[in-house]
């Protein structure tokens, strides 16, 4: 008996400290049941003042919070390039600026697919020295330092290369050029056709 005394005590108290307002619902907070009456007394019940939608959750209307958009990161090697996020293709954004918009092209219709230009960028842009192909042999370069011939076959046209003739200390980058020249057998010295032909 007195176990059942003590029990039911324990559940009046329990009660009365979980007791709400008058005329506040179980699932709103104080706060909550002002933003709403705010909202009804303004006029505005599912749109800010700004005109942007407002989502209904559990303690009343929220507005609903912009999302920031990804970052693209720098295509290594490849100036004024980026990755993009999304699609995860090579990006041109030359001119561009870090924190800039961009439009993913593989989705152009798709406003959801921006992504911001990374920082470092603007970095990559610097102008390098490009490389001469080798005539008749596609896929090697002559140094635009030493004019010694470099192998860059596999590597894509415009990436930058670090001249192996130097020490990498030197750091003597230059650009694979955009195609190899035509099999044409001129002398990379003067540019003639070697006598006989």
């Amino acid at each position: 008996m007195r176990l059942q005394a003590t029990i039911f005590s324990l559940a009046i108290l329990l009660s009365a400290c979980t007791k709400k307002p008058e005329g506040q619902s179980s699932g709103e907070s104080a706060g909550a049941k002002k933003k709403s009456s705010a909202a009804v007394s303004s006029g505005s019940s599912n749109e800010s003042e700004e005109g942007e939608p407002k989502k209904e959750g559990k303690s009343g209307t929220r507005e609903e919070r912009k999302r920031k958009p990804q970052v693209g990161t720098v295509a290594k090697g490849q100036a004024g390039k980026v990755v993009s996020p999304f699609s995860k293709a090579v990006v041109d954004v030359s001119g561009r600026k870090a924190g800039e918009l961009v439009q993913d092209p593989s989705f152009p219709n798709d406003p959801s697919k921006q992504f911001e230009v990374p920082e470092g960028v603007e970095e990559e842009t610097k102008t390098y020295e490009v490389a001469a192909g080798v005539p008749g042999r596609p896929g090697y370069v002559f140094s635009p330092y030493n004019n010694k011939i470099v192998d860059v076959q596999g590597i894509p046209e415009g990436a930058l290369v670090a001249d192996p003739t130097y020490p990498s200390a030197e750091k003597k980058i230059f650009r694979v050029p955009a195609a190899a020249p035509a099999s044409s057998p001129k002398d990379p010295g003067t540019g003639a056709a070697p006598k006989g032909e």
